[in-house]
C-alpha cells in the first residue's frame, strides 16, 4: 500500500475516527462544579461503597459456609457404605442383570425383579438416611 491509499475492509483511516473527547470535560474544575450543584452525589457514593463492602463480606461468609457444607457432604458420601460387608441390593441387581440377559427381547418379563430391586433401594436409602441423621 502506498502512502496515499486508504485502508479498506475492517480498518478505517484515522481521520474517519471520531475526535478524542475534550480534556476540559474530565478536568478537576468540571468535577467540582458538578459536585457543587449536586452535593448529594458524595453521600450517595459513600453509601454505595459502604453497601458494596457489606455485600462483599456477606458473600464471602456465604461462600465459606457453602464450601464447608460441600466438604461435609463429600466426606459423608465418600464413605456411605463404610463398614458394609456388601453393597446394598447387590443380589437384587444381579438378578435384574441376569433377567435382562435371559429376556433381552422382552425386558417386561423382568418386572418382578426390577420391582424387588427398587424396593430394596428404597429400604437401603431410608436406612442410610436414618443412620446419618442420628
Amino acid at each position: 500500500m502506498s502512502g496515499g491509499e486508504a485502508r479498506t475492509g475492517v480498518f478505517a483511516p484515522s481521520d474517519a475516527l471520531p475526535p478524542a473527547p475534550s480534556a476540559r470535560v474530565f478536568d478537576n474544575r468540571g468535577v467540582a462544579v458538578v459536585r457543587e450543584r449536586h452535593p448529594e452525589m458524595d453521600i450517595v457514593m459513600r453509601e454505595s461503597v459502604r453497601v458494596g463492602d457489606a455485600l462483599l463480606k456477606h458473600e464471602k461468609r456465604d461462600i465459606e459456609a457453602l464450601n464447608a457444607y460441600v466438604a461435609e457432604v463429600e466426606s459423608t458420601e465418600s464413605r456411605a457404605y463404610e463398614g458394609a460387608a456388601t453393597t446394598p441390593c447387590s443380589a437384587e441387581a444381579s438378578e435384574v442383570r441376569a433377567c435382562y440377559s435371559e429376556h433381552s427381547r422382552n425386558v417386561t418379563a423382568c418386572r418382578a425383579a426390577v420391582d424387588a430391586y427398587k424396593k430394596c433401594g428404597r429400604v437401603a436409602l431410608q436406612s442410610f438416611v436414618s443412620s446419618s441423621a442420628a
